[in-house]
């Protein structure tokens, strides 16, 4: 028995020993592999790290160059549009404001005329008159004399009666 035992213990330290190398190589190739995707992660790391730097650098270039072309755009449709549009709006008031001034203008030139008109209308008619006023009330119809008038009675002119007024 002596011979299984050893022949036993043999093998168990044979197995033993290739476990242990083959959890060496395991730890070996799991070490390596590790090493190996830290470098390529490493290097993407770095790959994405540029990029960006890149990127950045493409937009910061880009909204130099076009920091002009948007100062514009601003001036444009923030300033020059709502002033325009503003300044429209007061021209179109104030020519609105202008018109009816002239309008109103004309019609009191008009106005004036037409008051000269009738002022001359009236004149005349009281120089045909001689300043005699018919006027109506609830006792009848009478006519007015001027102020330091006087009727004479007893006149006739054609059939019909009539008063000469002396002053």
């Amino acid at each position: 028995m002596s011979v299984n035992l050893t022949l036993q213990e043999r093998l168990r330290q044979q197995h033993q020993a290739e476990s242990e190398t083959l959890q060496n190589l395991t730890k070996e190739q799991l070490n390596s592999l590790r090493s190996e995707l830290n470098d390529i992660f490493q290097h993407e790391l770095n790959t994405m790290r540029s990029d960006m730097r890149q990127q950045l650098r493409d937009t910061s270039k880009e909204l130099r160059d076009n920091r002009q072309g948007l100062l514009n755009k601003f001036i444009i449709h923030r300033l020059a549009i709502p002033t325009l549009s503003t300044a429209l709006i007061l021209l179109v008031i104030y020519m609105s404001g202008w018109v009816v001034t002239l309008y109103q203008g004309r019609q009191i030139e008009e106005n004036g005329a037409l008051i000269r008109q009738q002022n001359a209308t009236l004149a005349n008619l009281a120089n045909r008159t001689g300043g005699l006023d018919i006027v109506q009330e609830t006792s009848g119809l009478f006519v007015v004399l001027p102020k330091e008038a006087k009727a004479e009675a007893g006149w006739k002119i054609g059939n019909n009666n009539a008063l000469k007024i002396t002053r």
